[in-house]
């Protein structure tokens, strides 16, 4: 099943915005903050484009509705009923399909690198040889913000804001550190809701 004749006209229309997309790669797309509106253009445009497409249980419909028909679909999991895959099945996955000449995309809520896991699949990508991109979302501490109405920094009353994240990683042996967040005049505290 191809493209209709309206998305052609789209994806070209976005083409001198957004580049191309190139067979062999990977695109870490950021959905933004649950909100499927509040994707990017680029991001848009990539899923519009796609081959193959890996996505958290989390993602919103709205944006698996711009895929084409033809789209191979990948769910990996990420709730209580479907737990995420493990970083290796995913980091295989993605240089497997890649291998194969596809523009694949890694789609996940928020923005790829505001935690670690963008980070280190671009890690994996590299060292695989594999050429990737990565695509920024509006993360939910930027969006969370605005949409309460209350800045994050204010002229004449707050001029530094801390992000800090409970951590729920093995491979992070220290804690958060309080102490270091008590002098902040903001702080945007982002917190796991897979447990």
């Amino acid at each position: 099943m191809g493209m209709d004749m309206l998305e052609l006209n789209s994806i070209h229309k976005l083409r001198p915005l957004v580049g191309e997309f190139e067979p062999g790669t990977v695109c870490l797309v950021g959905a933004g903050p649950g909100d499927g509106s509040l994707i990017s253009v680029r991001g848009a445009a990539r899923l519009m484009q796609t081959e193959v497409v890996f996505y958290g249980s989390g993602i919103e419909p709205e944006l698996l509705a711009l895929l084409r028909g033809d789209v191979k679909r990948i769910c990996i999991g990420g709730d209580l009923a479907h737990p995420a895959w493990p970083s290796d099945q995913l980091n295989n996955e993605l240089v497997r399909y890649v291998m194969e000449g596809k523009r694949v995309v890694w789609l996940t809520k928020g923005d790829p690198f505001l935690f670690n896991q963008g980070f280190r699949i671009s890690q994996h990508l590299a060292q695989a040889g594999v050429f990737y991109e990565v695509v920024p979302g509006i993360s939910t501490v930027l969006a969370g913000s605005v949409m309460a109405g209350i800045p994050l920094m204010c002229a004449g009353q707050s001029g530094a804001v801390a992000l800090a994240s409970r951590q729920n990683d093995p491979d992070v042996s220290r804690g958060l550190n309080f102490g270091a967040l008590v002098g902040m005049d903001a702080i945007a505290l982002f917190m796991e809701i897979n447990e």
